[in-house]
């Protein structure tokens, strides 16, 4: 089979000549998979000239049918041939794929006005803020972060937190109504939007996950974290390809953002395609007292999980953090440096999910993670890092395209909260 490739407009079309049987199938997934990668998901096969489609063709069809409608997008048949148009017909696809109509925008006209559109550093960037000036939110401190070097968290009591839709939190978590039922199972954490995901350290390598179901709420426990309550007052989308490496790190991606709202600190959670994640978890649950530091060679290789080396498998991230360019000692306590060319300082989580395209329409996020945690199985829970080693450094997480919810926060004091404490900054 032969796949040529066209531009038209907004649209992107593949000429396939040939057939599209269980030999030729994946072959056409995988050219569809680039398109969509590359960020196109307005898509129209021309299938004059195929000759035969087997049943192994017609579920690749309905597959990349229901991932562009998902993102947003649309996947069409157009001048099929004889034989291919019959067995839409009698599949009953007909009506969905023979030159469907466009999917409605469930983005609001009021919106789309509102937007603005700019670039930095090659990142394209369309914002949408809330009527009004954004309100800043205060950043809770929850927990010692200083117990990770030194005895542990064997004497500290955990936080409860129930996960609302508003609240936005990061750190060691593990769920549960009570510390009894959370001991052992403490690892990397993040909640938004009334769902939460944690990776828990107690031998298992599959992260759980709970979401907002009518009146039940997420409920967890946490040694030490960060936790915002309140809505996000900005949505900006972000498109990495004009940039000369056609990619963003995440680092890069947070002080432009603060640069383009114009703020000195932010909570922000971002839904995007990644090239590459780097970043480490736990092995084992620290809730309970050590001797010696434990992220000392060799003994971190027995706590800690980490990337050792870039790959090129793209997949989907949910990303929630806090940065602040001016912290109080006590909020950057909970901070490290975005990069050592950067006055930043960011700590952030992030859940690993197989490659999907990013939606273009505007997502309610809370609607999103619930049907994404439930529906695609999450591969992993991440503290993000950024590798500088100057010859073993693997670099950090790098991005493709994405939305991007964030809130300035609250001016920080020089006192801040206290050691082993919940505080404010």
């Amino acid at each position: 089979m032969q796949i040529t490739h066209r531009e038209l407009e907004d649209r992107v079309i593949l000429d396939l000549e040939g057939r599209i049987d269980a030999n030729w199938s994946e072959y056409l997934s995988r050219a569809l998979e680039s398109v969509v990668e590359a960020g196109r998901h307005r898509v129209d096969l021309d299938l004059a000239r195929v000759s035969y489609i087997s049943s192994a063709g017609v579920a690749v069809l309905v597959r990349w049918y229901q991932q562009l409608r998902k993102a947003g997008g649309q996947l069409r048949v157009v001048q099929p041939s004889k034989l291919v148009a019959e067995v839409l017909q009698l599949s009953g696809l007909a009506n969905h794929l023979l030159a469907a109509p466009a999917p409605p925008s469930h983005e609001p006209d009021s919106a789309k006005v509102s937007g603005q559109a700019s670039t930095r550093d090659g990142v394209v960037l369309e914002s949408h803020s809330s009527s009004g000036a954004p309100f800043p939110l205060s950043v809770q401190l929850l927990g010692d972060p200083d117990a990770l070097q030194s005895a542990g968290f064997g004497e500290m009591p955990p936080v409860p937190l129930v996960c609302e839709p508003e609240l936005t939190a990061i750190g060691l978590m593990a769920f549960g109504t009570t510390a009894v039922a959370a001991r052992g199972h403490y690892g990397e954490g993040l909640a938004v939007g009334g769902a939460a995901i944690i990776q828990p350290a107690d031998g298992s390598d599959i992260p759980d996950f709970q979401v907002r179901q009518q009146d039940f709420l997420p409920r967890t426990q946490m040694l030490y974290g960060l936790a915002v309550r309140g809505s996000f007052a900005r949505r900006t989308r972000f498109e990495a390809g004009g940039g000369p490496r056609g990619v963003v790190g995440v680092g890069e991606l947070v002080d432009i953002l603060l640069d383009e709202a114009g703020w000195t600190g932010m909570a922000f959670t971002l839904v995007a395609e990644s090239a590459c994640v780097i970043g480490a978890s736990l092995r084992k649950s620290p809730d309970s007292g050590w001797e010696g530091a434990p992220w000392e060679f060799p003994r971190v290789r027995e706590w800690l999980s980490f990337t050792t080396e870039r790959t090129s498998e793209k997949g989907m991230v949910v990303v929630v953090g806090v940065a602040h360019r001016q912290p109080s000692e006590s909020l950057a306590r909970f901070l490290r440096p975005v990069s050592s060319r950067s006055a930043t300082g960011l700590h952030c989580h992030a859940a690993l999910f197989p490659y999907r395209p990013v939606p273009q329409s505007e997502l309610v996020l809370p609607h999103f993670l619930g049907s994404l945690f439930q529906t695609d199985s999450a591969r992993g829970v991440l503290h993000l890092l950024h590798d500088e080693r100057p010859v073993e450094g693997v670099g950090q997480t790098d991005l493709l395209r994405g939305t991007a919810w964030l809130s300035p926060l609250e001016p920080v004091s020089a006192s801040g909260g206290s050691p082993g404490k919940a505080g404010r900054a």
